[in-house]
């Protein structure tokens, strides 16, 4: 567990400051910080998490380990700090999702973000959304639901019903609950269930558009759907115990997003043509644009966020791909060295196992890493050279989709650490050039800082 503290000198009660706490629940780790309303950074922290179970299509986690890691983080506070907290947020991975009953009580594995195993689940989703679409043609083309394809909430909603129904037996739906992991931490925190906020219900098929559940998934989904509140909103504390029932009654919880979405707002972007990759096991991109865009054959989604326009997606393509073939010890010292160019012109596909979500939907594309050579850095600098493709590609889908201009690309993640993925990068994107952050700082440019902006 790793945590640094600029509290030691400071007082948070000698002033009339806002202390408020941001929490980013990933997939290899939750991290958290704690600012004053100047923003500036009083403590921070990170857990790490067992990595997913990863079997074929299969992705899963436990929330047992989220919970260890939660009790970790909050046992790290210092206490004087802990009391002062006024405001606390949380961001998590979309589409991550288990089944729960009305007590809390988990009932099923968490289907990680990246799990494509609902096949059949997303079959006769794509059947009831087609269904549900007008006939005039072209017209119908343009819609478009979150729903769509076998990694989306509402397909491993319904499977993970199918699985758990199969054995207990039917009878329970009416007790069940769905729980991103952002509601897990909403559970976590305030004891309150089946709500979550629009941003992480997009993949279960809220109409972001026209906010609202459209009838033809309240008809699909097998287990009621939740309350959609916008992101940033204030969710009381239920009378139940839960762990704002040990900090004072003013203490206020609120809505969280999307881990990316809190990558994004930590950047600093804010007009048409900005855009965000993050770089970590997966690539996420976003891009602020003036009107929607819905393809589900591209996998190009779009969220609402404070009177914007987010479009973008996620590739399966990322730093796993390295992971894959390096330890970490090998791409640390391979990150330091020029990517080799003449090794770049080799067409990796940067994938871990079957399936791609951008920029195109293809659960069928296959990982392919041909030629591969002696030599670590020529493979490293091709992987490398396949994972800048795959972020030209998406970007250029994007612009042409949304006719909009990229103007500056802003980055986050791991992969800022990356120098030679970096080099490649920067000759064939506009990036926006970051200011250097002190060594120490865990936090200070990512989702857990970004989601503070909501409040």
């Amino acid at each position: 567990m790793t945590q640094n503290s600029n509290h030691s000198n400071q007082n948070p009660h000698s002033t009339n400051s806002t202390t408020s706490l941001g929490i980013d629940m990933g997939t290899s780790g939750i991290r958290a910080c704690i600012v004053d309303s100047n923003q500036q950074v009083l403590f921070e922290t990170e857990a790490p998490l067992p990595l997913s179970a990863v079997s074929g299509q299969d992705s899963i986690q436990t929330p047992f380990d989220w919970q260890q890691a939660m009790d970790k983080i909050m046992g790290s506070i210092p206490r004087e700090l802990l009391h002062s907290i006024e405001h606390i947020i949380g961001c998590a991975t979309s589409s991550t999702v288990y089944l729960a009953n009305s007590a809390g009580k988990v009932l099923t594995h968490a289907l990680m973000y990246d799990d494509t195993s609902s096949e059949q689940a997303a079959k006769l989703i794509e059947q009831a959304f087609q269904q549900s679409q007008p006939k005039q043609g072209s017209q119908a083309k343009q819609h478009f639901s979150g729903a769509l394809g076998a990694s989306s909430t509402l397909a491993k909603v319904c499977q993970l019903h199918s699985l758990l129904t199969t054995e207990v037996g039917s009878g329970a739906e009416d007790e069940l609950v769905i729980c991103h992991q952002i509601d897990w931490l909403t559970y976590y925190m305030t004891g309150q269930q089946n709500i979550t906020d629009e941003n992480n219900a997009l993949k279960l098929g809220y109409d972001s558009v026209n906010q609202q559940w459209p009838n033809w998934v309240q008809a699909i989904c097998p287990v009621a759907l939740p309350k959609v509140v916008k992101p940033g909103s204030v969710i009381p504390r239920a009378a139940l115990p839960c762990f704002l029932s040990r900090l004072s009654d003013s203490v206020q919880y609120h809505a969280g997003t999307t881990d990316s979405i809190a990558a994004f707002l930590s950047t600093g972007a804010h007009k048409a043509g900005d855009a965000m990759t993050s770089l970590g096991s997966s690539m996420a991109i976003k891009m602020i644009a003036e009107q929607p865009i819905f393809d589900a054959k591209k996998g190009i989604y779009s969220h609402y966020l404070q009177g914007k326009w987010l479009i973008g997606g996620a590739s399966n393509a990322g730093g796993l791909a390295l992971l894959k073939h390096f330890s970490l010890e090998d791409i640390k010292a391979l990150s330091q060295l020029p990517a080799l160019k003449e090794s770049t012109q080799t067409h990796f596909i940067p994938l871990v196992k079957t399936g791609e979500r951008f920029p195109q939907y293809n659960p069928n594309l296959q990982p392919f890493y041909e030629p591969w050579s002696d030599d670590s850095q020529v493979n490293f600098s091709r992987i490398l050279a396949a994972l800048v493709r795959t972020e030209i590609e998406c970007y250029q889908e994007l612009t042409k989709q949304s006719k909009t201009k990229l103007t500056q690309v802003f980055t986050t993640g791991g992969g800022l650490k990356n120098l030679a993925w970096q080099q490649l990068r920067a000759e064939v994107l506009p990036l926006h050039r970051h200011k250097k952050t002190a060594p120490n700082t865990i936090n200070a440019t990512g989702a857990a800082f970004g989601v503070l902006n909501l409040i």
